[in-house]
């Protein structure tokens, strides 16, 4: 699924397990796009992070791990002095645990 239509599918009403299982299998293809194309990693968190603006994302509660996972790739989509402590390892294990 690209970047596009995912975000015009979260930016709809639709039933929110729908909206979740939508994610979670986008983010496990840009998880594995990023495996096979590490050099463009910074280019996969922005369209990650982008899903924000989205009516489904901003629907969640704070403690939400899909909200927790589009929030690291935020930090990730920064140049490498910005995140901080974020790390691939950690949106791994996040979109893992969806």
């Amino acid at each position: 699924m690209n970047s596009e239509l995912i975000y015009d599918q979260l930016d709809q009403p639709k039933p929110e397990n729908q909206q979740r299982q939508m994610l979670a299998a986008y983010l496990r293809e840009q998880l594995a796009r990023r495996n096979e194309y590490p050099d463009q990693s910074r280019e996969i968190a922005y369209h990650i992070a982008g899903l924000l603006s989205t009516m489904f994302a901003q629907s969640l509660d704070e403690d939400d791990p899909y909200l927790e996972t589009l929030l690291l790739a935020g930090e990730l989509e920064l140049p490498d002095r910005h995140h901080g402590t974020a790390t691939w390892t950690q949106l791994e294990e996040l979109i893992s645990a969806l």
